[in-house]
């Protein structure tokens, strides 16, 4: 297997710290932390270039934020300047992994995302043999994903020390008490940092390999923490969930409860869909949730609180999401509720 040496020096290079800049200002140029950096901003980039060139840089601490749809979750947010680093580290050594991965992994990925992944769903259930299918969710994923794996998995491809000691420098900076597996080392990657999904990413590339490589499903797709896997045959898919959860336990992951194997034509749940080999639907619990937003904005707007533009924006990237579905009369019936509570 090919490794990769000297490349700190292109982490830390003035270019590539500008490039990581601009990729991490991207859509928000004009937050308060992104003007207070530009400010000066050749002064902060050179700071960065030389406490990565010296190795004084260290991560600053997290600001958290909670969500609570589609379900409770904490995000950490980063300072800028750390954002900065987790470009300019992933700039180099994404390319290296993005090589690695196989073809029906989508998540965080350039030419990917969830409408392909959707997309590549249907094309599997039109096949003869899709009779059956194996739904999987590792629990609590981000949380769970052991530091050592990682670094693992890194020193299989990155062979300089500098790059390594960035990598665990970013890993050590958040850490998870909450246990599933039952193990001492170190876990959790925060939700949130750019440097996250690519760990991810890796540490998930191992399930895939294991599953396309060893295992040779062909009918196998994946999305960070969800995977189907699609046979004629429910007694094997039920033999090969279990094979799977032993394998997720060798890399210190748990397989969620809720896992299992159902027949196609009662639909494939994923993603935000239910996927029929002839059509898709939007997830019901997804369209109230939906409408409660649409709702709640639109009062919003009557009252003065929210520029009606920006209601249009977020109006005009959800129906973006239902069009990939077979939505017509739904979306007519929303347009109807928007202009009602808009007096329209």
């Amino acid at each position: 297997m090919k490794t990769y040496k000297r490349l700190y020096e292109r982490v830390c290079s003035f270019e590539n710290v500008y490039r990581a800049y601009l990729r991490a200002r991207c859509g928000k140029r004009y937050r308060d932390d992104v003007l207070l950096f530009s400010a000066d901003l050749e002064q902060n980039l050179h700071d960065i270039a030389d406490g990565l060139r010296d190795k004084s840089w260290w991560p600053g601490p997290y600001r958290f934020k909670e969500i609570h749809e589609p379900k409770p979750r904490a995000i950490c947010v980063a300072p800028f300047a750390d954002r900065v680093v987790h470009h300019a580290l992933c700039n180099v050594i994404g390319p290296i992994f993005e090589r690695t991965f196989i073809h029906d992994s989508y998540a965080c990925r350039p030419e990917r995302g969830t409408h392909r992944a959707i997309d590549r769903l249907t094309h599997f259930l039109r096949k003869d043999g899709s009779d059956y299918v194996l739904s999987g969710d590792v629990r609590k994923f981000f949380p769970s994903v052991a530091h050592c794996i990682v670094v693992r998995e890194l020193e299989w491809k990155i062979a300089d020390p500098d790059v390594l000691w960035l990598c665990r420098t970013i890993l050590v900076s958040y850490e998870n008490e909450e246990d599933l597996a039952g193990t001492v080392h170190p876990k959790g990657i925060p939700i949130g940092n750019l440097t996250s999904q690519w760990f991810a990413n890796i540490v998930g590339n191992c399930l895939d390999q294991h599953i396309k490589c060893h295992l040779r499903e062909p009918r196998y797709l994946r999305y960070m923490d969800n995977f189907i896997v699609l046979h004629r045959d429910k007694g094997y898919l039920r033999d090969l969930l279990v094979e799977i959860e032993r394998y997720l336990g060798s890399i210190y992951l748990v397989l969620n409860p809720k896992s299992g194997v159902f027949p196609a034509s009662n639909g494939v749940p994923f993603l935000g869909y239910i996927v029929y080999a002839d059509h898709r639907r939007v997830l019901g619990e997804n369209v109230r949730r939906g409408r409660r937003r649409l709702r709640r904005q639109a009062r919003a707007v009557v009252r003065g609180r929210m520029p009606y533009d920006l209601f249009v924006r977020g109006g005009r990237a959800w129906f973006a999401h239902l069009e990939h579905a077979d939505t017509y009369h739904l979306r007519r019936s929303i347009r109807r509720e928007a202009r009602k509570e808009l007096g329209l």
